[in-house]
């Protein structure tokens, strides 16, 4: 339990990012049957582009937290999903060779940069969170540096919250 939360954590494996074309939609598929009703996915890179295809093919989650996602910056939110949260920082440079990948089609095609570059779009319900700068809280620099020890024991109970408090 987190935060009164209940967290099943699922892992897939390892994808290198030319497999994702092929291998994000045989692993959104194999999970979408057990996602539960309610739920809130977390995905982390490619993780986050899972979260999103779920959400997408019909999953009927509450809400979806993003953390230096390999996403397009113009996602659009499914109807029935409440919030979705983009945890992002400038310093993340990988997801800028993600996008670059998904312009050549390389990858699954709804990588993008949005881990460098948050949410470019106008759904008020869909929250940038540049973990770079935000105010009282460590910075973050990097795709998977929000992980470190000393950033994941203040971002991990602040993003929690907001779980709790969108839920």
């Amino acid at each position: 339990m987190a935060a009164g939360l209940q967290v099943t954590y699922i892992d897939y494996g390892y994808i290198l990012g030319l497999e994702t074309k092929l291998a994000n939609p045989l692993v959104w598929r194999t999970m979408l049957p057990f996602v539960e009703p309610g739920s809130i996915l977390v995905g982390h890179s490619n993780g986050a582009a899972i979260c999103y295809d779920l959400m997408n093919a019909g999953a009927r989650v509450k809400g979806c937290v993003f953390i230096n996602g390999a996403l397009d910056p113009r996602i659009t939110r499914a109807v029935d999903v409440s919030f979705i949260d983009v945890l992002y920082n400038p310093g993340d440079t990988i997801t800028e060779v993600a996008e670059i990948a998904s312009v050549l089609g390389i990858t699954d095609p709804s990588w993008g940069m949005m881990g460098h570059i948050g949410y470019w779009g106008t759904d008020p319900n869909i929250h940038s969170i540049n973990c770079g700068a935000t105010p009282n809280m460590p910075v973050v620099s990097g795709h998977s540096d929000f992980f470190e020890p000393h950033n994941i024991a203040q971002w991990g109970p602040y993003e929690a919250q907001r779980i709790v408090s969108q839920a």
